[in-house]
Parts: C-alpha cells; sequence; structure tokens
C-alpha cells in the first residue's frame, strides 16, 4: 500500500468539505416527501435555504466526537469497544444538544446512550437482543461513519471494521453493514476511477446475504440493464420504500436512495448530491453521506465556489458537552484526521502540509495551506477576501478600513437553526496574544483587533504590529478577533496564518452573562455548556440544581492554572469546582460531599486523592480555588489551604466548570481563570 502523501490529505478535507455541504443542503427538507420537494424546489439551484451560520447537526456531531475515540486512545493495539463506550459517555450531554433524543425505545441513540449508562456496554447496547431488531437497524449504523473511512484511505477493511465498531454501539445487523459499506466507499473513493469500483468496495466488506447487499446488487442490476433513472426511483418505491420497515428511520430504504444517487449521478458531485436531496427522507444524512464519498472522489472539482463552498466558511459547529470543541475549523479537523492515518499506518509525513499538521483540532490557529480554504475567516461590508496561493488575499472596499475576522464564540441569535442545541466558550481570553503572518504590498495598512461582545466595543493593536497582546477587560467576551486592513488601488494584504495562543488571565461576572433557552427542557448560560442538571441566572448569580452529576463547563484547555469561584451553598451539601476538564468522565472535581471538602480524580471511574471534614457555609459565600502545576495540585477555602497533594497519574490540562449534585442548589457569582 502507497504511503499517503499531499494528495491524500487534501481528498480529507475535500470529503468533509462535501459532508457539510450536503448536510446543509439536505436539512431544510429533512424527512419531507419526495412530491413536496419537488413542487416547492423544482429547478432551485444552490441551497434551499440561506443559513448564514449552520448550526450543529447530529450527523456532524457523531463523526467528529466518536472520532475522538481513536484519537484519544493511547494504544492503538488495544482500541475497542471501551474506547467507544467512554467517548459516548464522555463529550454526549446528558439528554440534550448532540442526537435526536426521541426517548427509550423511540431514538436508536437515545436508547443505546440510556443503555451504556446502566452500564450496558456495547456491541451488546446496540444489539438487536437488547432493543429489539426494528431499532437496531435504523439509520444510524451509517451516518457517522464517514470519519473511519477518511482515516483510512485506500484500506477499506480497516475502514469497515472501525466503523462498523462503532455502528454497533447503537446499531445491529443491517445497520452495522451499512456503516461497513459507507466507510468502505469512501475509503475506496480516494483511488477510485468510477462510481461502480466505490460500490463494488462497499460491498465486498459485508456479508452477500445481508439485506443491505441484496438491495445494493439489485439496483446496480437495475441500473446496468439500463433502467432510466425515474424507473429506478418508482422501483425503488415500489420495493424498498418506508412503508415496508418498521421504526422511525430505517436504513435500507435511505440505502436504496443513496445507491440510486450514485448510479445516476455518473460521478458528478452536484448531480448526485441533488437526486438524493430531491427523493426525500432522511436527506440530511443521505446526502451527507454522499457528500462526502463525493468530495473524496472528484475533490469537488467543478464544484461553484460562490455557491456551494463559501457559504460553508469552513466550518462546521457541533453541540459536544465542550463549548471550545464545538467550533470546529475544517481545514484543522482534516489535518488532525490525517494525522490519525499516519499513526494508524505507523507512517510519517514530511509533504507541503508538514507545518500546518502542528495544528491541533481545538486551537485558534488557522492557515490558508489547503486548496481553496479561508478557515472561517469572513469579511465585514469594506473588505473583500479570497484564497490565493495558500494565503488569504485581502483588499478594502470603499475607501474604508475593512475587518477581516474569525469568530471566536458564537451566540444563539447568530445561528440560523438550533434543533441540535450547539452552545460555545470562547476560543480566545484576555491575556492572549493574537499573532498573524502577512505581507503588505502598494502601502497597504493593517492593524489587528479584537471585539469584546459584552460592550460591543473593538480594540487595536498599533498600526504593522504582527502579535498582540489582549490586556483588555478581564471580563470581556472576545467574539472576534482578526485584521484591520485598509488598502489603496493595486494594494493587497496576504494573509498566511492568525492565532491566538497564549495564558488566558480572565473572569466571568455572571451578573453580566445571560441564559439561551433552545427549549422548555434546555437552556445554557452564555460563555457556559453543562452535562446534566439545571443550569440557569438567578439574581445575577450561576444556579446550578441536579438530581444526579450535575456539571457545567467553560474555558478552554489549559495545563497549570488557578481558578476560584465566588460560591454560595443554598440547599443540600454537594457542590464544588471542576478543573482539567476533558469531559463528562475525564476532570479533577473539588466539592463538599457528605461533610466533607474532597479532590476527586474522575477518568472513567473515580479515585479519590484528598478529603478533610469540612462542612460548606450555608447560604454564605465563600471563596473556593484551586492550584494545579504538573502533578501538585493545592486547594483552599477563603484563602486557608485545605490540602496539597500529588497525583502520579495527573490529567495534564483541560478546561474548568462547576459541579452540583445529590439534590443540592448552588450558586456562583464570579470565576477568575488563569493560567499560569
Amino acid at each position: 500500500m502507497k504511503k499517503l502523501n499531499d494528495n491524500d490529505l487534501e481528498k480529507i478535507y475535500f470529503g468533509w468539505l462535501g459532508k457539510t455541504i450536503g448536510i446543509r443542503y439536505g436539512a431544510p427538507v429533512e424527512m419531507w416527501e419526495y412530491v413536496q420537494i419537488r413542487e416547492k424546489y423544482a429547478g432551485k439551484e444552490g441551497y434551499f435555504v440561506d443559513y448564514n451560520d449552520f448550526a450543529a447537526d447530529d450527523d456532524s456531531n457523531g463523526p467528529v466526537f466518536f472520532y475522538r475515540a481513536l484519537r484519544d486512545c493511547p494504544d492503538l493495539s488495544r482500541y475497542g469497544y471501551a474506547d467507544l463506550a467512554e467517548c459516548w459517555l464522555n463529550y454526549v450531554p446528558y439528554q440534550h444538544g448532540f442526537y435526536w433524543w426521541g426517548g427509550y425505545g423511540v431514538s436508536e441513540e437515545h436508547t443505546a446512550y440510556l443503555n451504556l449508562q446502566k452500564g450496558i456496554l456495547p456491541p451488546m447496547s446496540g444489539s438487536i437482543l437488547q432493543n429489539g431488531r426494528t431499532m437496531a437497524e435504523q439509520i444510524g449504523g451509517q451516518i457517522f461513519s464517514d470519519v473511519w473511512g477518511l482515516v483510512s484511505p485506500y484500506d477499506q477493511r480497516r475502514a469497515a471494521d472501525l466503523a462498523e465498531m462503532a455502528a454497533r454501539v447503537s446499531h445491529d445487523g443491517v445497520a452495522a453493514d451499512g456503516g461497513r459499506f459507507v466507510a468502505a466507499m469512501i475509503s475506496a473513493a480516494f483511488g477510485a476511477k468510477s462510481v461502480e469500483e466505490i460500490l463494488l468496495a462497499g460491498l465486498s466488506v459485508i456479508p452477500k446475504e445481508s439485506g443491505y447487499a441484496k438491495t445494493v446488487r439489485d439496483l446496480m442490476r437495475f441500473y446496468r440493464e439500463g433502467g432510466a433513472q425515474e424507473a429506478c426511483f418508482d422501483y425503488i418505491r415500489a420495493n424498498y420504500w418506508k412503508d415496508r420497515y418498521g421504526g422511525n428511520c430505517h436504513i435500507i430504504p435511505n440505502a436504496a436512495i443513496m445507491v440510486y444517487a450514485l448510479l445516476y449521478g455518473e460521478g458528478d458531485f452536484l448531480r448526485t448530491l441533488k437526486i438524493a436531496n430531491f427523493s426525500g427522507f432522511d436527506t440530511d444524512c443521505n446526502v451527507g453521506n454522499l457528500g462526502t464519498v463525493m468530495g473524496v472522489f472528484t475533490s469537488l472539482e467543478g464544484v461553484d465556489y460562490d455557491t456551494w463552498i463559501a457559504p460553508v466558511r469552513d466550518t462546521t459547529l457541533c453541540s459536544s458537552v465542550l463549548g471550545y470543541a464545538n467550533i470546529v475549523n475544517i481545514p484543522n479537523f482534516a489535518y488532525d484526521v490525517f494525522r490519525s492515518a499516519l499513526r494508524l499506518r505507523g507512517e510519517t509525513y514530511e509533504g507541503k502540509y508538514a507545518s500546518s499538521l502542528r495544528f491541533g483540532a481545538d486551537e485558534m490557529r488557522v492557515d490558508f495551506a489547503l486548496p481553496r480554504s479561508v478557515s472561517g475567516m469572513r469579511a465585514d461590508a469594506d473588505a473583500r477576501i479570497a484564497h490565493t496561493d495558500g494565503a488569504l488575499k485581502i483588499v478594502s472596499a470603499n475607501g474604508r478600513e475593512g475587518k477581516v475576522f474569525y469568530k471566536t464564540y458564537y451566540r444563539k441569535e447568530d445561528l440560523y437553526d438550533n434543533r441540535y442545541d450547539p452552545a460555545f466558550s470562547p476560543k480566545a481570553y484576555n491575556g492572549q496574544t493574537i499573532r498573524a503572518r502577512y505581507r503588505t504590498a502598494g502601502g497597504a495598512r493593517v492593524r489587528l483587533f479584537c471585539e469584546d461582545l459584552h460592550g460591543g466595543k473593538t480594540y487595536f493593536s498599533e498600526e504593522g504590529a504582527t502579535e498582540w497582546k489582549i490586556e483588555v477587560a478581564k471580563t470581556a467576551l472576545i467574539g472576534k478577533i482578526g485584521l484591520a486592513v485598509r488598502t489603496e488601488e493595486g494594494g493587497e494584504v496576504r494573509l498566511e496564518e492568525l492565532s491566538c495562543t497564549g495564558k488566558p488571565d480572565y473572569e466571568i461576572d455572571f451578573s453580566s452573562e445571560e441564559t439561551e433557552a433552545y427549549s422548555l427542557e434546555h437552556t445554557e448560560v452564555r460563555q457556559c455548556t453543562h452535562y446534566d442538571g439545571v443550569w440557569t441566572l438567578e439574581e445575577g448569580k450561576l444556579t446550578g440544581r441536579c438530581l444526579g452529576n450535575g456539571q457545567l463547563y467553560t474555558s478552554l484547555p489549559m495545563k497549570d492554572l488557578s481558578f476560584a469561584a465566588e460560591m454560595t451553598p443554598a440547599s443540600g451539601g454537594d457542590f464544588g469546582i471542576l478543573f482539567r476538564v476533558r469531559g463528562a468522565r475525564r476532570h479533577y472535581r473539588l466539592a463538599y460531599e457528605g461533610g466533607k471538602l474532597r479532590l476527586v480524580r474522575v477518568y472513567g471511574g473515580e479515585t479519590l486523592l484528598a478529603e478533610r471534614e469540612a462542612t460548606p457555609p450555608s447560604g454564605k459565600p465563600c471563596r473556593i480555588s484551586v492550584t494545579a502545576r504538573g502533578k501538585e495540585i493545592s486547594a483552599a477555602v477563603d484563602g486557608e489551604i485545605m490540602f496539597v497533594c500529588t497525583d502520579e497519574e495527573a490529567i495534564t490540562d483541560g478546561c474548568v466548570g462547576a459541579y452540583v449534585g445529590n439534590g443540592s442548589v448552588v450558586r456562583f457569582g464570579r470565576f477568575e481563570i488563569k493560567e499560569l
């Protein structure tokens, strides 16, 4: 098998970009009948809806975060179901966002999640035995499988095996076959010469007697025998339509639509996606999967940039428990997947994108090395941007200074559709440093800037700066970073890299924050995301209530840090703070529990590191704080050191947050956060 090269990385990028295009195209008509779609949108070119910023979707949430099971695994020789189960429980919020939470026995992901919560582990968690055949064979077995093909170029068997393992957390039977089929097609698309070759690669990894395989072969036969496109669609409605299968969204009718679109799309990206989208049923799922297959296969050649690619802005927004991780830069995600592909193969890489591979997937650092990439950058009305030779070309317009920027935070009102409840923590903070690598021509002038959403104020560096430390209000909510550019005729700026890194030093004053309501059941406090519990703002304080394990998070990952919270116990006795948070099951908890102040490492299970008899001051504010340097952790209340301990199995970094449990109520007035 040949070593991976520059072209393979580009295809990973175009594959995920294609997935994002497909989801965005299919989402407005999800579960519509084909007659409705044709009546309303016949002849419509481009997206059906101008989303501006398209919010999270389960079809992208799943691949982006289930892939972390592989990325988080320290020893790939031991990678297995346990890693996937831990991934679900660690990154997925408790019954809000991320999935369709349709209820136990109704939604396959909801059912599997509750099984995992009760200790029913995969593959039993998604099995026909545990959940019944109808539930186990819904569409989710394949809609999250794209990433396993992207991480396994030219290796259909590995792609299929990884996809099946992931699918069986929540599915079984033909749904697991669907996961194998889709992942193998994507893997094969890296080197395939035809659509038929891609389909045959998918068939090669699933049992011949599978109902899924029989459906694919039947439609391929129909096509080879010269059946017309509309006749094939009629054939699908007569033999494979949803009225023949149980459940809300069975995999077989949707598989039939995908194969039909691939056959009659005849290798054309947009034609393939349009055929699937105008066929109805689970459009965002089907068109999303096809977008990945065809994105890899075609590298989006011939696809009109302004109509289809530019609106995506190289951005995928998600709704995991970790707000900083929910703003996904597509080129950085492609770099990360490529790193994992190299790791799976035991290969090294020294190609032209080598410097880009140093970017972490969650870092606030972007470049423009990949073809036509803009890496989430956007321009106001007084600026114009275009990808040119591995850089972002910027010119100002209207004779005024224009701003080109990256959104480091999204509010609910920024997004068109919030059905999967995305929530975010900022990716830039006071104390960090903005750096830009750029070249100017024709007397162009540049200032770096950031925008504070709290006061709506914009702060600027001196002209010509290439790095600038953000030293504004500690309570600033940084919503944008970028360049303010003024060019004369013939002048330009070429931006090669933009980052905001360094050590945050900031505060959250909850009296200045707001709540964002997604539904009666789900609200978020601005800048924060939560796992479980009810978190609101009451009398200017962050207020948490939970019968179980209430966790709320904010900030970026930090290593050595100090974190202090102004906390007022209101009822019960279980509450405190979290730090070095890597998810719901990976963090440290410093909390009052059972009449003691306890420091616990949570990593799957719980390990008590230190404790001391202590009664929280009922109804009175206290200042609870922690300082973590390497393996040494010290905890204090109102300035008094309660204990100092060393954790030899330390969690090395993560964000911070709050905890409330077991029917307690707690209020927080302010967080003070500083990386040391």
